[in-house]
């Protein structure tokens, strides 16, 4: 999914958008980091899902060292 995709534009990013403004109305941040996660690890899954253990192992060691 490119940035300037009708699938991005007009799908993905209200849905994040919107929802990250109702989660923000319960005050829930770990609720909010959640979701934002999710659509992260969604949209760059998107392209091409063979990588998403690549970025989930990167984000994880990341972490760890940090």
């Amino acid at each position: 999914m490119l940035f300037t995709s009708p699938e991005f534009l007009f799908g993905f990013l209200p849905l994040m958008i919107g929802g990250s403004i109702v989660i923000g109305l319960f005050k829930n941040e770990s609720l909010s980091i959640l979701y934002i996660v999710a659509g992260s690890l969604f949209f760059y899954g998107w392209w091409n899902v063979n990588l998403l253990p690549l970025l989930l192992f990167s984000v994880i060691f990341n972490f760890s060292v940090g």
